[in-house]
């Protein structure tokens, strides 16, 4: 039986068209009395002169020869890498778009340090949608804004809280929630995330603790807000995050007596110990990272752009 590395040798040595001319050349860089040696094992597993040496002329057996296995060669490659890719280790991770595109993607380059020759696969999915994926076993790990408790049969390690605040047009006369509150009835046009999501959530809560009814005009995802209240025909809900900036025609009113949010690395129960180097990474995330994020009552981080 003639090994795949003979022949692969021999389409090297036809390619450049003789034994010293192959000889040093990459991906082999064999010596040329090696390449010779070779290839006389090879003329000899198959019973034929292959090519005249000095000069180089492939006989009609050499040249059927690498008809045959260049294209298989070829093809050979082909399907081991594909192989390879296919069974690489690999991580299915969820990011909130809560968080941002850019945050999201710092977390990720720091999974991707954390688990060199690990692919990584990204989802930017809803909180909710990334939860249901851990339960049903089709993501790893995931980074979300969430409530205050662990997220049902899910391991969390929070990270750091974060408050809700009111995002107003920038010529809005109201100046605090507070003033918004003591109005016998809000007819401001609001808008807010879903209340399966964390953020709708702990603002529908802090309402009905405050006795205040405020039904949402538009329901939407927590990144499209600050540019809907930029139009100037809405106020919305978003959370004070430090490394987000509200847009130049917004203004941010902190939400006092409101619930924070979580933001949390969540995996599904018992792989802590699988994820505690990447969990260690998400913390240690270059700039203004998770432990930062948590924001004193009454005061505002989120930044304007200038």
């Amino acid at each position: 039986m003639v090994s795949v590395r003979l022949l692969q040798l021999y389409v090297h040595v036809f390619r450049h068209g003789g034994i010293n001319r192959a000889a040093g050349r990459k991906p082999f860089c064999l010596q040329a009395s090696t390449l010779s040696e070779q290839m006389k094992q090879l003329e000899e597993g198959l019973g034929q002169k292959l090519f005249e040496r000095q000069p180089f002329r492939p006989t009609a057996a050499g040249a059927e020869l690498f008809a045959i296995v260049e294209p298989l060669l070829a093809r050979l490659d082909q399907e081991v890498t594909a192989f390879c890719e296919r069974t690489a280790p690999c991580v299915r991770f969820a990011g909130d778009p809560c968080l941002g595109s850019p945050k999201i993607a710092a977390v990720v380059t720091a999974v991707v340090a954390a688990l060199p020759g690990c692919r990584v696969d990204t989802h930017h999915v809803s909180a909710t949608t990334a939860l249901d994926g851990l339960r049903a076993g089709k993501i790893d790990l995931a980074l979300v804004v969430t409530g205050s408790k662990r997220p049902a049969g899910l391991a969390w390690k929070p990270l750091g809280s974060l408050r809700l605040v009111l995002l107003v047009p920038k010529d809005c006369p109201v100046r605090t929630a507070e003033a918004l509150w003591t109005q016998p009835r809000l007819t401001q046009a609001l808008v807010c995330p879903a209340e399966n999501e964390a953020v709708g959530q702990a603002f529908q809560k802090g309402l009905r603790l405050g006795g205040i009814h405020w039904t949402p005009t538009v329901v939407s995802p927590l990144g499209l807000i600050a540019d809907l209240v930029a139009l100037g025909r809405h106020i919305g809900v978003d959370v004070d995050a430090p490394w987000r900036v509200a847009p130049r025609r917004v203004r941010v009113l902190p939400l006092k007596g409101f619930e924070p949010v979580q933001v949390a690395v969540v995996w599904r129960p018992p792989d802590a110990s699988r994820w505690s180097e990447v969990v260690r990474a998400i913390s240690r995330e270059p700039g203004r990272g998770f432990a930062a994020a948590e924001i004193g009552e009454g005061r505002s981080e989120m930044g304007n752009a200038a």
